[in-house]
């Protein structure tokens, strides 16, 4: 009996050690439900109870008979389970008093009577016993003491650095909350990392590595394009360095014919990559006049640098902008001065979108995506709502405001798009995944499944399902909102209703309004661009590795796809606002036109001497279109005669997003890498 229930008590020891412990591969040992696991523990205890009251009743039998001092032999023998093996608890920490924690110089002692689980120098004591401490109330604290000469005290705002609060607790955090580094005084491993152009002012300690370097083999900051810029810049070198060596010349002293012409050469024989040749163009300063009408220099903070997103208010006079600093700023295109400023986002902002109703904006960072209202009542200036992805591993890579009403875009870096009812509160992924609402089967991308002939002009239980399901969707039950022809045989929506929002949204039950093709994310790469199609209900979105898809915003089905748009991510798109053409900026440094509807390819502008194409504007009649570069320049455009017409070299990094104001001829907004959003107009 007793070695039953000491067996009985080994096995439940090494039952527990897998299941609490991790030791053995959990997935050859099925997982149980943790309320099922909690009784589970509950019976196992009282057995282990009487198991442990019939061992201590033999071992005092035994006591009598065996010797006070039994040899070592005899101890090594013996076959007894120890207490340890037989215990079931996986910490056997005891519970003590808060007053006998000692907390370091990095917090302050709380309640002594609290108790936490020991021993006192662990975990769960110095988080229960120890509390924040001020960065000024830390004892004979100094940052250049504890950090080096090159660390200062942080003395800056909450408004200039984005820190919340100047309490800290544990070494780490408060290096981080009370002192800040200098790139200047930060060196960058060559082996693997380069000094930014355009780096902050200062740095946070444990990031600053981070902050004023970039790695040689990552995208983010190269991109991934096949040009002599990206290669230069991967190279820890100008764009100029690069290609005297590629080339064998030396740039001041060859003549420009000369120069391109080994470029030209070189490249034909696959020695080095397209960018290198000077390609004359007037300046827009020359031939337009271009000048600086306005700066607005808030975003280059003491931390912060690079404006990413810009965008103008509808009514031509104001301006929002949002940057690396997490801010948003709304400002006056006048002055830039600056109006209001927003902050509740958790990392940089990538995107700035405004809505056509001149009240709401959806700023995008990789944290989320936050729609703010702009303007209005005395509500204005406060966050309206948010939108994750709800999976840590999967950020928000952008968002666009669209025509329908009350509704924006935004890009996952999963390959999805979210059709985004925010007023309330509704979402539509695209592609849109149905497996859960019907019984139908997804096949990779390119491939297809196709919907059995025998169902087409039919109903069927899985067009039931799909309607019901987009219906109650958007909460659209109780809405009479299809634009269809009456005729029970009529497959298409009438010519008239295209435009109107929300065309024919979940309540046509024939068949022509349920997908023939499913297509499923398969090496896609991440959603890098989106641009609404004004003309008609459509959105394009371009993806990182190179392609683009135009899908219909009313039910999230593919229109038009192009498999392979540029060589590289396609990092800007941007629809003709009248007519069918869509144009996009690769990584490439290409410039593409293409047909919405079909895909069908227009033509191109070569612009890899400028570098990778990072942002995209049209002017609102359509004759013109401005592209910004990673080298810096923008770009002016005649598309219908496929001409360059002139440039403009800012000389502040990476033009990352461009914005024509429609309230003011010629004028253009450009937020940049080195920490400015200008404003350029002719005179």
């Amino acid at each position: 009996m007793e070695a039953a229930c000491m067996q009985q008590s080994s096995q439940q020891s090494s039952q527990y050690s897998q299941q609490e412990g991790g030791d053995v591969d959990s997935e050859l040992s099925p997982a149980l439900p943790e309320s099922f696991q909690e009784v589970t523990h509950g019976r196992l205890g009282f057995r282990q109870v009487a198991c442990l009251i019939g061992l201590l009743g033999a071992a005092l039998l035994a006591l009598a008979t065996v010797p006070l001092n039994p040899s070592v032999g005899e101890v090594a023998s013996s076959n007894d389970v120890s207490m340890e093996e037989m215990s079931w608890n996986p910490r056997n920490l005891a519970t003590i008093s808060c007053s006998a924690v000692t907390c370091d110089i990095y917090s302050t002692p709380l309640d002594p009577n609290i108790e936490c689980e020991g021993p006192a120098t662990s975990a769960d004591c110095l988080d229960k016993c120890c509390g924040s401490i001020a960065c000024d109330a830390i004892p004979g604290f100094s940052c250049m003491a504890t950090l080096g000469p090159t660390f200062l005290t942080r003395q800056i705002s909450y408004f200039r650095s984005g820190q919340t609060s100047k309490t800290c607790k544990g070494q780490a955090q408060c290096e981080d909350t009370c002192c800040q580094g200098r790139c200047a005084d930060t060196s960058c491993p060559a082996a693997t990392t380069c000094k930014r152009p355009f780096p902050p002012e200062r740095c946070t300690p444990s990031t600053c590595q981070e902050q004023c370097c970039y790695e040689k083999a990552s995208d983010d900051y190269c991109g991934n394009g096949l040009t002599a810029w990206t290669m230069a810049c991967k190279s820890c070198q100008t764009l100029t360095e690069y290609c005297e060596v590629k080339l064998g010349l030396d740039f001041e002293t060859t003549p420009t014919e000369v120069w391109n012409h080994r470029a030209f050469e070189r490249v034909m024989n696959n020695l080095v990559e397209p960018g290198c040749e000077v390609k004359e163009t007037p300046r827009c300063e020359d031939l337009l006049k271009f000048g600086i009408k306005s700066v607005f220099p808030w975003h280059n903070s003491g931390e912060a640098v690079s404006v990413n997103g810009i965008d103008v208010i509808a009514g031509g006079t104001r301006a929002v902008s949002g940057g690396d600093d997490k801010l948003v700023f709304i400002w006056r295109i006048a002055d830039g001065k600056m109006l209001r400023n927003y902050s509740a986002h958790y990392s940089a902002v990538q995107t700035i979108s405004t809505f056509n109703d001149a009240t709401f904006f959806c700023a995008a960072s990789e944290t989320e995506a936050i729609v703010w209202r702009s303007s209005g009542p005395e509500d204005s200036g406060v966050l309206s709502m948010e939108y994750t992805t709800g999976d840590d591993t999967v950020p928000t890579t952008s968002c666009v405001g669209i025509n329908t009403w009350e509704t924006a875009i935004v890009g996952q870096a999963d390959s999805f798009t979210v059709i985004w009812h925010w007023k309330a509160s509704k979402t539509l992924s695209v592609p849109t995944n149905p497996k859960d609402q019907w019984k139908w089967q997804i096949d990779k991308d390119a491939g297809f499944v196709r919907w059995p002939d025998q169902f087409k002009g039919h109903d069927s239980e899985w067009q039931v399902a799909f309607t019901e399901w987009r219906k109650s969707l958007f909460g659209l039950n109780s809405r009479r909102l299809s634009n269809t022809s009456e005729d029970v045989k009529g497959r298409r929506l009438r010519p008239a209703d295209r435009t109107a929002p929300w065309t024919n949204w979940f309540t046509n039950t024939r068949w022509g309004d349920v997908p023939v093709y499913y297509y499923q994310p398969d090496n896609w790469g991440p959603v890098t661009s989106i641009a609404a199609i004004p003309f008609d209900t459509l959105y394009a979105v371009g993806y990182g590795h190179g392609s683009i898809r135009v899908w219909i915003t009313y039910n999230g089905f593919l229109k038009s796809l192009i498999p392979q748009a540029h060589d590289g991510a396609v990092n800007a798109l941007v629809s003709a606002p009248a007519g069918n053409t869509l144009y996009s900026g690769g990584e490439d440094g290409m410039i593409r036109m293409w047909d919405v509807f079909n895909g069908k390819h227009l033509g191109d502008l070569y612009a890899v001497f400028a570098g990778p194409v990072r942002s995209l504007a049209v002017i609102p009649g359509g004759n013109n279109i401005y592209s910004g570069h990673a080298g810096g320049l923008l770009l002016l455009w005649i598309p219908g005669l496929k001409k360059l017409w002139c440039h403009l070299d800012t000389k502040a990094g990476s033009v990352n997003a461009l914005q024509v104001n429609p309230g003011v001829v010629g004028q253009v907004l450009v937020a940049l890498e080195a920490g400015e959003a200008r404003v350029y107009e002719m005179r």
